[in-house]
């Protein structure tokens, strides 16, 4: 995947603005899609499912919200559909009042395309590669992109926030109990005990612990002070 793509994974409404390339990278398709649309799709239907396609191809995820669609996006699928060049009111007017035709249209996108709507069960396929991420340093909202790279990468349909966090703590625990156990099993109990008195003793010019001496930043002390608690670990 290239670098570019990342942003715009886990959207669920299409960008006010798309680039000529992205139309053309995303919304443009081979004879043998077009085909497949033609075969199950009547022209007014066939706008949809084209935009659900590259949508899904572009941000992982199935179009929910017709707010914003480029006027240049929508004349281009429709001539690519070869009906007349819609606009936004006739996708609000195509689903209104027919949810189920919208769930269809996300349905038949998915399994077109080779995607899975991804469950926490499905979690151990890629779980590996997360917790790779992890280890390597990357926390936070940097975390929550590699997962929904990964997803992509994997072929899953990006969750939402909380199913994507829980996958995400996931495998932060994960690594988190494997580094646990490593020390567990390298470094004596009576060792760390000791450690860990030392990291909550109470510094003799401070009313803060040395671990809340470690937390602050680096310039918030002198070179004498910053002696003065080395002496006392070692």
């Amino acid at each position: 995947m290239l670098a570019w793509q990342v942003p715009y994974l886990g959207w669920r409404h299409c960008p006010a603005e798309l680039s000529e390339f992205e139309i053309s990278r995303f919304f443009t398709f081979e004879p043998e899609v077009h085909r497949a649309i033609r075969s199950r799709y009547k022209d007014p239907l066939r706008l949809g499912v084209a935009l659900q396609l590259g949508f899904l191809t572009m941000c992982g995820r199935t179009l929910h919200e017709f707010q914003r669609v480029p006027a240049e996006l929508l004349k281009h699928l429709g001539e690519q559909m070869e009906i007349p060049a819609p606009d936004i009111a006739t996708l609000r007017a195509l689903y209104k009042n027919r949810r189920a035709t919208l769930f269809e249209h996300q349905a038949w996108s998915i399994e077109f395309l080779g995607f899975m709507r991804f469950e926490m069960t499905d979690a151990p396929k890629i779980l590996p590669a997360l917790r790779d991420v992890v280890k390597a340093g990357v926390n936070g909202d940097p975390l929550l992109t590699s997962a929904r790279r990964l997803l992509h990468e994997y072929r899953f349909v990006i969750p939402g926030t909380r199913r994507l966090g829980s996958l995400v703590q996931l495998a932060v625990q994960s690594v988190e109990h494997e580094v646990l156990a490593a020390i567990d099993r390298k470094i004596p109990l009576h060792i760390r005990t000791q450690w860990l008195e030392a990291l909550y003793s109470t510094q003799p010019d401070s009313e803060a612990a040395l671990l809340e001496w470690l937390r602050e930043p680096p310039g918030s002390f002198s070179p004498s002070s910053i002696e003065r608690q080395s002496k006392k670990v070692k």
